[in-house]
């Protein structure tokens, strides 16, 4: 029987937390080094330069450099959303390689798009301390919001797009916008699941700051280290690719029927193809209810 969402994305997390805390620890500890880096390198230039405003410039880098690793476990996390079997690292690596260059650019796009909605949100921010009865100054903190919204969700869609779909990069950023408002509903589920779960990872910080205790602060740091950023993606991949699937995957196979199974449904009825399949050797191991079995079980 089919689940609904809300169970089958508990039993997918379930059936594959192992991998999804591994991968999400792993890039939560390079991620880690890379802001480390960024900040370094940002202190030294405030250092020599004196203009603390390069610290807009330099606090979202990693989302650059960070990109492409992202793309690959969220076609990790796509295999496990859609039940595909997976071979770990040799399907990380490939990801990698494959979606890189669109991964950089994508990651060049939402860096520039973040330095500039945060220098508005510090300047309206700044307009509505000095005066907080402005209300140009509100609603420009307000548009700031809306456009922080936008960028995580054309993010969230064209990272899953990137590693599904063969299409250029102006598209993809045009369809990511498209499901903005396309699945406006799907998006505030989203939306509110990411805000639960950073406010669980905000709210064991605040425990672990309050309580003074080394051992507290040390064991919130692994957690957020194995499970923060690990979760996050796992529902970016479980929301953005029903969608993808839907609207742009379905449409297409449905209008190229050649390119699916139904050919070969269509002639196996064939004496000619049963001829064919009867004479080509079975393999060893079949794959079956999720496990490699040994054919002599079938026979």
């Amino acid at each position: 029987m089919e689940k609904n969402s809300f169970l089958k994305f508990f039993e997918l997390l379930k059936d594959h937390f192992f991998s999804i805390v591994l991968l999400g620890s792993i890039f939560s500890l390079a991620t880690v080094l890379v802001a480390l880096a960024c900040f370094g390198l940002a202190w030294v230039l405030v250092t020599f330069i004196g203009d603390y405003a390069i610290f807009n410039f330099f606090t979202f880098l990693p989302c650059v450099l960070l990109v492409p690793c992202m793309s690959a476990i969220i076609k990790i996390f796509r295999h496990f959303v859609t039940e595909t079997p997976t071979m770990l690292w040799s399907d990380l690596r490939q990801a990698f390689k494959q979606n890189f260059l669109q991964s950089l650019l994508l990651g060049v796009v939402e860096y520039v798009a973040i330095v500039l909605v945060t220098i508005a949100y510090n300047y309206y921010s700044l307009a509505a301390a000095i005066n907080s009865e402005n209300i140009l100054a509100q609603l420009g903190l307000g548009i700031c919001l809306v456009f922080a919204l936008m960028i995580l969700l054309t993010f969230s869609y064209s990272l899953m797009m990137i590693v599904t779909l063969d299409l250029k990069f102006r598209k993809i950023l045009k369809n990511s916008l498209i499901f903005c408002y396309l699945c406006l509903p799907r998006n505030v589920l989203l939306v509110i699941s990411l805000g639960v779960w950073a406010a669980i990872c905000f709210a064991l910080v605040y425990v672990s700051a309050i309580s003074g205790m080394a051992i507290v602060g040390g064991i919130v740091l692994m957690f957020l280290l194995l499970f923060a950023l690990s979760i996050a993606m796992y529902i970016i991949a479980f929301f953005t690719f029903p969608p993808v699937k839907k609207y742009i995957l379905d449409p297409y196979y449905e209008s190229h029927p050649e390119e699916t199974s139904k050919p070969i449904e269509q002639d196996d009825n064939s004496d000619e193809v049963e001829q064919t399949v009867e004479e080509k050797p079975l393999p060893e191991y079949v794959y079956h209810n999720g496990r490699m079995v040994h054919r002599s079980i079938f026979e």
